[in-house]
């Protein structure tokens, strides 16, 4: 058993590790960064308050400490559900968790709104919907009885009395499980997990038309969003990505950043036309929040009659539905990144070079974003024809 002490998202932890799995146990203390020796991983003697915050750090760690001496004296296999077991016994009342998921919540999104980009935010406000309904008819929110099964009640909620499509399901279930580890480090909510089957099904728009949105006239105050859209598909960036970028990210020719998303590096060539809206934007991309934008795309692409019919696929409750919308219908600003790595793929650039212009880290997280054409394929065939 090994033992640590580190800080994560300006809270301290003590940490007992074995065999690949780790128990952490909250220390209650919340330290800035400037106060943390990151590199030695220990509070740094200019916090105003060293003395008392050390002996509490240190108290929590010998505790663990304690409890794993009292394991192995007791002939207790030594694994971390046992230790997290016994240390739970040795240092949380019987009585049952008089703790309120909701209000607690509710207090996790208004810590985490200064630092949290505003769509995280309201994926974060949409969970506290549906858990706050869910825990008003079928439990009484305290922690204690938030179990695996009325977890499952959870899940079966959201499938057949609000009809969620699995997507919506997981992320739910995603957001939940972040809030839940946030608030209570010292639980195992290893249950917490929902799988379903994913369809990699992604809108792409054609090189026909995004020829078509290159030279579309007489579009009036649509030419912001459709620049910043032209911006995206020829760069392969996010919409957040694009609102950050920066003249100093051009460097020989190539536009270098880190995504903001999941801090992956992209390398991308700067092409003939994102040099062009450059150039008519100041050097900047043009600015534009996020909801307004989607909305104008939509509008966009039904004035410029760009209708062909989209089939989307998706599970609901197990069951595969299929849906078919108009192009302007099922447009959005994600469907530029789409393209872009749909649109390189099919000009015969090796995907590990497509990789590293769209920052993925492995094939995995790219493959939802690939839109092969029968088309393509068929091109493709004729390489080897027997």
């Amino acid at each position: 058993m090994k033992f640590t002490i580190r800080r994560y998202r300006d809270l301290v932890y003590a940490i007992g590790a074995h065999q690949n799995k780790r128990f952490k146990v909250s220390t209650g203390l919340s330290i800035p960064v400037k106060y943390w020796d990151s590199q030695n991983h220990k509070l740094k003697r200019s916090h105003p308050e060293y003395d008392a915050f050390s002996l509490q750090i240190s108290s929590t760690l010998q505790e663990l400490i304690n409890t794993t001496n009292y394991i192995k004296a007791n002939d207790i296999p030594l694994t971390i559900d046992n230790l997290r077991k016994e240390y739970n016994k040795r240092n949380k009342p019987e009585d049952p968790l008089k703790i309120n998921i909701i209000e607690d919540f509710k207090n996790w999104i208004e810590i985490k709104r200064p630092i949290l980009a505003k769509a995280t935010i309201r994926n974060m406000l949409n969970t506290q919907v549906v858990l706050s309904h869910f825990v008003d008819k079928n439990i009484s929110g305290k922690l204690n009885e938030f179990t695996k099964s009325n977890f499952e009640f959870f899940i079966n909620y959201l499938a057949k009395d609000k009809s969620l499509r699995d997507s919506t399901i997981d992320k739910h279930t995603k957001v939940l499980k972040r809030f839940l580890v946030w608030a209570y480090p010292d639980e195992d909510f290893s249950f917490i997990r929902y799988s379903w089957t994913n369809i990699d099904d992604p809108i792409y728009i054609t090189e026909e038309e995004i020829n078509l949105l290159i030279n579309a006239n007489d579009i009036g105050y649509y030419k912001k969003p459709l620049d910043l859209f032209l911006f995206c598909c020829t760069t392969g960036m996010r919409h957040s990505d694009s609102q950050r970028f920066r003249p100093e990210w051009i460097k020989n020719g190539i536009i270098e950043y880190r995504s903001k998303k999941t801090g992956g590096k992209a390398l991308v060539p700067l092409f003939k036309t994102t040099k062009e809206i450059l150039q008519k934007w100041s050097g900047q991309s043009p600015q534009i929040c996020y909801t307004n934008y989607n909305q104008y795309l939509k509008e966009l692409f039904k004035m410029l009659n760009l209708n062909r019919s989209i089939e989307v696929l998706y599970y609901q409750g197990r069951s595969l539905k299929r849906e078919i919308k108009p192009l302007h219908k099922a447009i959005s600003s994600h469907v530029a990144r789409k393209t872009f790595i749909t649109t390189c793929l099919m000009k015969g650039i090796p995907i590990q070079d497509v990789m590293k212009m769209s920052g993925h880290s492995d094939y995995r997280s790219m493959k939802p974003y690939i839109a092969i054409t029968n088309q393509h394929l068929k091109e493709v065939a004729k390489r080897w024809d027997i």
